[in-house]
Parts: structure tokens; C-alpha cells; sequence
């Protein structure tokens, strides 16, 4: 349910935030990626300690980083700044 949620809602948090429509389906790739890279990473912790602390740690990343989105104005305010090159 969280995966559908975020996958589907984050090209419209994206766009909300003021950046360009054509970020929105960069910002689900590198979700996915990130994704990808998060299970080949957490793999072996998985393996060594359990499932219930990696989870944890995962799902506590995902929070801090939607966190980090809906503060996204806070951080880059203003019609004339960028984030990185990324244009508004």
C-alpha cells in the first residue's frame, strides 16, 4: 500500500512543490532505483541480524526523506532559485 501511495502520488507532490512537469517522472525512476539499491544494501543485514531492524531502519529512511520533501519550499524558496541545476 505504501509503494502504490508513493508511486503514484509523488509526481504530484513533486509537481506541487513548484518544479517542472518533466521532473515528475524523474522522481519516480530514482524512487525506483533507490529502491532497488536500498534492497541489494539491506540484503545483507537482513542475513546477519533479521528482517525486524532493517525494515525498521528502511522505513524510517522513506519517512525522513518524504519528510525532506514536504519541506522542500522551506529549503529552495523563491521563483528564481534551482535545486542542483533542476529547473522550476
Amino acid at each position: 500500500l505504501v509503494l502504490y501511495l508513493i508511486l503514484n502520488w509523488l509526481p504530484t507532490l513533486v509537481t506541487s512543490k513548484g518544479l517542472a512537469v518533466s521532473i515528475a517522472p524523474l522522481a519516480s525512476m530514482w524512487f525506483n532505483l533507490g529502491g532497488v539499491a536500498g534492497a541489494l544494501l539491506l540484503a545483507p543485514f537482513v542475513d546477519r541480524f533479521g528482517f525486524k531492524a532493517p525494515i525498521t531502519l528502511g522505513f524510517s529512511g522513506l519517512a525522513l526523506a518524504l519528510a525532506g520533501l514536504s519541506v522542500a519550499t522551506i529549503w529552495c524558496p523563491g521563483e528564481d532559485s534551482n535545486l542542483h541545476g533542476v529547473t522550476r
